[in-house]
């Protein structure tokens, strides 16, 4: 296993930890949690109060973060209560609003409904996976449309990674441990700046290993492992003169030789245990660099940002497993490269002077070159499979009104985008498709006193086809009619932050237009369609309340509950059950979306979390107990098929309930060394009480596991 450049770090840190530090270590600070006075930056592209914002944005601040037993950022949405589905190793998605991620770590985000940013940049691929937790601040979601300032794949939501800037404080820390499963981690992290200030750094890197694991069941799941995971990011900027900085950041992510076990179906008798024929293995990396000038006028009322970025994603795969037909083997391999280059540059200038009214506008232009090859032995000589060009040019312009003191702010914007797609295939002609698109939104809130914040919001959002979806891929034929997916939202809700109290309801309805999905055309042939679409409606809640702070005690003992519940979750072209025969000649077969009663495959009518924080500053202790339950979702079991038959798209529609897991961390501190920081011990049970977790239906999660370390904070 590679990682020895992490091992000689973490070493050499150990060494500087009886070297004169240049400021002292601080005490622990209360726990927080986002209040209306938090400044927030995704939802404008710009700083703004939380109380200006008319949309539900959730903020998951740093304590949150060190304090979740969470591996990578999926394990750490779900942990907050947001739905994730997928695959054990890779491959998880997030929903929002009953919108999702595309399911693979190597599919760029304009397939995705929704987007994943690092500082405010496109990654190119749309998986929260392929960012590390090591070096991250804070994460601000955006829950529902955000195409007026980001464009296309926005239409569920946005997810926005910030990461550390270096400040007056020196910090330094540093994680090494292991646990269950053969796991390993490791970590090193720092942050500061020059004496004069003038040059600030941060970065954090990280190194984990786990392998194969065993169920809730108690049986060792063969081809689950993680594999090695290895991430870093990077941040320097240079304060050139007094409000004008030029910064550089590097995002690094690779995962080698994370393994899917491959399901092969038996008969529908559930009686009949699954068929595990071999696994899935993949190498991922996914690398960008972002140059940015951020610059402000004497008086601060107006700022500017100009940012270049660049980077590439690349996905090495390999499927080699033992298939079943008709209960006779044969073997079957497969394997991909998979790259995606983006570039992207962003220009925008806004004006805020604290009075009357707000503006911000700027230009995007994407580029995404994505290329491909396949082959079926090992030195079989590659063919393409498609050579596609996404480009996006889009300009928007927001603002807001304020009124009454500042209580009562009137928010409008609109995004123009211009989108071009080239598929350049081998030994065919090339293929091109223009489509435009504007994006509207509108919004207001009202802050009757100053605790409370109520908001409403009407918003529009998009995706464009993809090069598979207007030109055919292996399991589907193209079509050229296709028209964008669209969304149109409205939400009213309310916040309150009082004294000890923090709360957020969101009621939302959807309406989601032209959903494209695959269509059966023939007893064995498929298409890509644009379907009427689907109505999703819910609410969304968040409750934490400090009991120290109520009892104005210095202890900290806060429980909390994140919690979705779609009441609507309706697909608007269903028309009768997948059992009957929805087209002739194909008795058992259905289109992927529809379901048993309407409702929209693979997401979960509820879902949610709820927990207790406890830090007691007097000795050092902080503790968290978490729970996380998934409702009942309806997918199709591709471990059972129609009898005599092996096709997985005939699989039986199931309608299961992942259930509850529990998690609980405990950090200790142990040792202070003076003014040179100090040391922790940190222990962490995931699944406490040892549940079979099927977050995706047929692929069961870890059982319980468990996992010790040794933290150096300075």
């Amino acid at each position: 296993m590679s990682g020895n450049w992490l091992r000689t770090s973490v070493i050499g840190l150990s060494l500087v930890l009886f070297y004169p530090a240049a400021a002292s270590a601080q005490g622990e600070a209360r726990s927080t949690t986002a209040t209306l006075d938090t400044v927030v930056v995704t939802a404008s592209r710009t700083e703004e109060k939380l109380k200006e914002v008319t949309t539900n944005v959730t903020v998951i601040n740093e304590e949150a973060i060190k304090k979740s037993t969470a591996s990578d950022m999926s394990e750490l949405l779900r942990q907050q209560g947001f739905d994730v589905a997928g695959y054990p190793a890779g491959g998880k998605k997030l929903v929002l609003r009953g919108m999702s991620q595309s399911g693979s770590m190597s599919t760029n985000d304009m397939n995705s409904n929704v987007l994943v940013l690092l500082n405010g940049r496109r990654l190119a691929s749309s998986s929260v996976d392929t960012i590390g937790l090591t070096n991250v601040e804070r994460i601000e979601i955006i829950r529902g449309p955000a195409a007026v300032q980001y464009g296309p794949s926005a239409m569920g939501g946005v997810v926005n990674i910030i990461t550390k800037r270096g400040g007056e404080k020196t910090e330094i820390r540093a994680e090494a441990g292991a646990g269950s499963n053969d796991m390993e981690r490791l970590k090193l992290a720092a942050s500061g700046q020059s004496e004069n200030g003038r040059v600030d750094f941060s970065f954090g890197a990280g190194q984990q290993y786990r392998g194969d694991y065993k169920t809730g069941e108690g049986w060792v799941w063969d081809g689950t492992r993680t594999g090695n995971q290895q991430g870093f990011n990077g941040e320097m900027g240079v304060n050139l003169t007094e409000g004008h900085r030029l910064g550089v950041n590097y995002n690094y992510f690779g995962i080698f030789g994370t393994e899917c076990p491959v399901m092969n179906p038996t008969a529908a008798d559930p009686s009949v245990p699954p068929r595990f024929g071999g696994q899935s293995a993949h190498d991922v990396t996914n690398s960008s660099v972002a140059i940015t000038y951020d610059g402000s006028s004497e008086d601060k009322d107006f700022n500017w940002q100009g940012r270049f970025s660049f980077g590439s994603l690349e996905d090495k795969s390999a499927s080699i497993y033992e298939q079943w037909y008709k209960d006779a083997a044969y073997y079957s391999d497969y394997y991909s490269e998979d790259t995606v280059d983006m570039k992207q540059f962003t220009a925008m200038l806004g004006y805020d002077g604290g009075g009357l009214f707000a503006l911000s506008g700027g230009l995007d232009n994407l580029v995404y070159d994505v290329s491909g090859r396949t082959g079926s032995t090992p030195g079989y000589e590659y063919g393409s499979s498609g050579s596609p060009e996404y480009k996006d040019f889009g300009a928007f312009l927001s603002g807001k009104l304020r009124f009454l003191d500042d209580s009562l702010i009137f928010s409008a914007g609109g995004r123009f985008d211009s989108y071009e797609l080239d598929q350049r295939a081998s030994g065919a002609a090339n293929k091109n498709k223009s489509l435009t698109n504007v994006s509207p939104s509108a919004g207001v809130a009202w802050l009757p006193v100053e605790w409370l914040k109520l908001r409403s919001n009407y918003s529009k959002g998009f995706r464009m086809p993809t090069p598979s979806e207007l030109w055919g891929s292996y399991s589907a034929s193209g079509n050229e009619d296709l028209d964008p997916e669209k969304s149109k939202t409205w939400e009213v809700g309310l916040d309150v932050n009082w004294e000890f109290l923090n709360t957020g309801l969101t009621y939302f309805r959807s309406k989601w237009d032209d959903k494209i999905l695959t269509q059966q055309i023939g007893a064995s042939e498929w298409q890509y369609t644009n379907l009427t679409g689907a109505t999703i409606a819910g609410y969304e809640l968040a409750l934490s309340a400090d009991l120290g702070q109520a009892f104005k005690q210095n202890w900290t003992l806060r429980p909390y509950v994140n919690l979705t519940y779609l009441s609507t979750l309706r697909n608007e072209d269903y028309s009768g059950s997948p059992k009957s025969a929805n087209f002739a000649g194909a008795p058992y077969q259905s289109p992927s979306n529809l379901v048993l009663d309407g409702r929209l495959p693979n997401i979960s009518k509820m879902t949610a979390s709820y927990g207790l924080d406890f830090v007691e500053p007097n000795i050092d202790l902080t503790a968290n107990i978490n729970a996380t339950y998934a409702g009942s979702k309806w997918s199709q079991d591709y471990s059972r098929v129609p009898p005599g038959d092996w096709d997985y798209s005939k699989a039986v529609w199931t309608e299961y309930t992942p259930g509850t897991i529990v998690g609980l961390s405990l950090e200790q501190g142990i040792w202070k060394f003076a003014d040179l920081g100090k040391l922790k011990v940190r222990a962490e049970v995931n699944n406490l009480f040892d549940k079979y977790d099927e977050a995706y239906l047929t692929y069961p999660g870890p059982g319980r596991n468990y996992y010790l370390g040794l933290k150096y904070e300075y």
